[in-house]
């Protein structure tokens, strides 16, 4: 979601579209028309937060790789500003699944997870957002975590509320 412009950014995996909430028929009228997605050869976009102090998109997606997507003053749409490639800080069977940003710590989270595996392992890092493949630090998460017994399956969704809910600096 991108507060400055009001706007619901999404993927499908090779195409970003950006929804309008300011309209009363977003679908029908999108921000940013469906376009592909800057991305390495065979991957697919697994996700994406908004940065509102660098007005910036942050993709992660499964080469692994990690890119800033700046929205030109031009267009509508965003355009690949840096990419660093996280293939050094990821074992090689785990895949990213999630991506957030912390605006107040100005830091980026994200998932990796083995997916299809009995019992999926699941990491998440953390880097600050001015050296965004630097991993600062790591968080194994294996099988039944601390949920009641229940099964621990792939990170595949992540959120920024602790940014909007913490009241520590």
């Amino acid at each position: 979601y991108d507060p400055v412009r009001q706007v619901a950014w999404d993927t499908d995996g090779t195409t970003l579209i950006g929804l309008s909430l300011l309209s009363s028929a977003p679908c029908s009228a999108p921000y940013c028309l469906a376009t592909p997605a800057p991305l390495p050869a065979g991957a697919l976009a697994t996700g994406l937060a908004f940065d509102e102090s660098r007005n910036a998109l942050w993709m992660i997606d499964s080469s692994p790789s990690l890119a800033r997507l700046q929205i030109p003053a031009t267009s509508r749409c965003p355009a690949l500003a840096a990419r660093c490639s996280l293939a050094a800080v990821m074992p090689s069977t785990h895949v990213p699944g999630s991506l957030a940003f912390s605006e107040r710590r100005q830091l980026l989270l994200w998932s990796a997870s083995v997916f299809g595996g009995v019992a999926p392992a699941n990491i998440v890092y953390i880097a600050n957002a001015a050296a965004p493949c630097t991993v600062i630090c790591a968080i194994t998460l294996f099988g039944t975590v601390a949920c009641g017994g229940s099964l621990l399956g792939p990170i595949t969704g992540m959120d920024r509320g602790y940014d909007l809910h913490s009241e520590q600096p």
